[in-house]
């Protein structure tokens, strides 16, 4: 048996390099059988037109556009948010525009929000003006919760008449927002 420099035997490379070899051919060769076999595969389940027919779905998904109230220096500005609709009702359609993060020219022209970007709805109901939401835990790191709270408020009284109440569930954390009057 061959020896290196150091005394130790080269074998164990040799080995190694042959694997590495016969491996890579098994790979093409496997490549090689498989894919006549996964297009007529494809072919005979009509994948492609699927896709045709989903790609054409989803353009002629219907669009919703609700007001959603923004903070500026001078008090709210209402901007509109566009959502495909994808068998949604409008309650969740709404707060899930609200959650949209402002674009570069709505932070230009100075118009925040207080919830937090990546903020999610998990779900949301409502029962005789009572609004209960569960968000996910990036709510937590509002900066100002009562502020992220009127606007949820706010967004809710544009469209539906003003609130008695909105409870947010966020993190195993209750924030309520009550009607003043």
């Amino acid at each position: 048996m061959k020896k290196n420099r150091e005394g130790k035997s080269s074998a164990p490379i040799r080995y190694l390099l042959i694997y590495s070899v016969l491996l890579l051919l098994f790979t093409v060769l496997a490549s090689v059988y498989a894919y006549p076999r996964a297009m007529e595969n494809i072919a005979r389940t009509r994948l492609g037109e699927h896709y045709s027919l989903y790609r054409e779905t989803r353009r002629n998904t219907p669009v919703a556009t609700f007001d959603i109230p923004l903070y500026s220096l001078s008090g709210y500005q209402h901007v509109s948010r566009s959502l495909e609709v994808m068998g949604r009702d409008d309650l969740h359609l709404i707060l899930e525009a609200l959650l949209i993060a402002p674009s570069e020219d709505e932070l230009k022209a100075g118009l925040i929000t207080y919830i937090p970007d990546k903020t999610e709805l998990v779900g949301v109901s409502e029962k005789n003006g009572y609004y209960f939401l569960e968000l996910s835990r990036q709510f937590l790191n509002a900066a100002n919760k009562d502020k992220a709270l009127e606007q949820i408020a706010k967004t809710l009284e544009i469209h539906y008449g003003e609130p008695k109440e909105v409870s947010v569930l966020s993190g195993g954390t209750l924030f309520t927002w009550r009607n003043a009057q």
